[in-house]
């Protein structure tokens, strides 16, 4: 059976090289090195849904952009509870076009909104080598067992209280 990208018997580790198109800047691999911290919960206790409430109640003063919890909410949904316990990752992998669609937005508005998220430490990009986005699930466990998209370790806050980087404006700035 195959392994998550990047992942050893020892857990998840991220590629020390740029993927994609992306390039691998040392701010990005101190977001991806941070991320690779999740090692996951105990089996059985993840609940995907509290982390997003927490996510909820904590957006108004992180100064986000407009959309930012709708498409947190939507991500972190794609997610199987399975996808958050010891040994996996919280990933889910829409395609930008799918992004667009969802939030009646322009591809270079959800670009922007990406960035934004990945900046405020919400969730980081883990790109394919063609750029791509995309997973697969083991059909009998339904574990990801190969995934690239976005990674959402953070959104974990509502256990460890390290949801986001601090915010750089105030509630009034989230429009």
């Amino acid at each position: 059976m195959s392994q998550l990208p990047g992942a050893s018997p020892a857990g998840w580790r991220a590629p020390n090289r740029p993927s994609g198109a992306r390039r691998l800047t040392p701010d990005i691999r101190v977001r991806l090195d941070q991320a690779d911290t999740f090692k996951g919960l105990p089996r059985g206790t993840a609940k995907p849904l509290r982390f997003l409430a927490a996510f909820q109640e904590a957006e108004p003063y992180l100064g986000l952009p407009v959309h930012a919890y709708k498409l947190v909410a939507w991500l972190v949904k794609q997610t199987q509870p399975q996808d958050w316990e010891e040994g996996s990752r919280p990933i889910a992998w829409p395609s930008a076009r799918h992004q667009a669609e969802f939030l009646g937005l322009s591809p270079a508005r959800v670009k922007q909104l990406n960035r934004a998220l990945f900046e405020a430490g919400v969730f980081v990009i883990r790109d394919s080598e063609q750029g791509k986005r995309y997973g697969r699930r083991d059909p009998e466990t339904k574990r990801i067992i190969e995934a690239f998209g976005f990674d959402s370790p953070r959104s974990h806050c509502a256990t460890t209280n390290s949801c986001v980087s601090p915010p750089r404006r105030g509630p009034s700035a989230t429009g």
